[in-house]
């Protein structure tokens, strides 16, 4: 297995990121929580794929190589992993995670969907 380089992880604020969507409707959303949370809450934002972090290692080649990715997870902790793993991908443009995670993105009053 090889070694994660937390090190060279950006983390990007809600509102930072609310803003470069804004400029930039471009950046994919990576969405890398399980089923059920992804079910219940979504971010409602900009354009999200979710492929749950236990998928990542297996199904990382159906990311774009074309575009700019941004990590998120619940509130942040899984996030840095999937990052970790993802930017030793040369093909693939990672970002950053998003700080706090969706949780953190909804108390800032940026927008979600809930079923």
């Amino acid at each position: 297995m090889e070694k994660l380089d937390y090190s060279k992880i950006n983390t990007i604020s809600p509102k930072i990121l609310s803003k470069l969507l804004d400029r930039n409707p471009n950046i994919l959303l990576l969405d890398i929580r399980d089923n059920d949370a992804y079910s219940k809450m979504r971010m409602a934002k900009g354009e999200v794929l979710h492929l749950r972090m236990v998928d990542i290692i297996e199904d990382y080649g159906k990311l774009p190589s074309d575009r700019e990715i941004i990590v998120f997870c619940h509130k942040g902790k899984q996030g840095p992993k999937a990052i970790a793993y993802l930017q030793n991908k040369k093909d693939l443009n990672i970002l950053g995670i998003l700080e706090g995670g969706i949780i953190t993105w909804e108390k800032v009053g940026l927008p979600v969907e809930k079923s």
